[in-house]
């Protein structure tokens, strides 16, 4: 994500949504598709608070997807570092 980041000025609206379709694909869909792990390895209060913020992070993906795709760059721009936000919030809850 971070990486992504340092990368997001100089992309067009086709490879930024490229870059957001990867990152669901490869790391938040695969951790969503596992709450039950989540849960039964954390602890249900604490799996289920890393869950929604993983859920949230997915949710700004895809909102900053669509905008790419409709090359609403900017939009798709701004709505970056709440998603960020919320990645690195479940990321601490789960390493501290």
């Amino acid at each position: 994500m971070q990486r992504f980041g340092e990368d997001i000025d100089n992309l067009d609206g086709v490879n930024m949504a490229r870059r957001v379709s990867f990152l669901l694909d490869k790391y938040l869909l695969p951790f969503a598709a596992a709450r039950q792990e989540v849960i039964l390895m954390l602890g249900q209060y604490k799996g289920v608070e890393v869950l929604v913020a993983v859920a949230q992070g997915e949710r700004l993906l895809n909102r900053m997807y669509s905008a790419a795709s409709d090359d609403h760059v900017i939009e798709a721009m701004a709505t970056y570092p709440k998603a960020l936000m919320a990645i690195e919030n479940a990321y601490r809850m789960v390493n501290g």
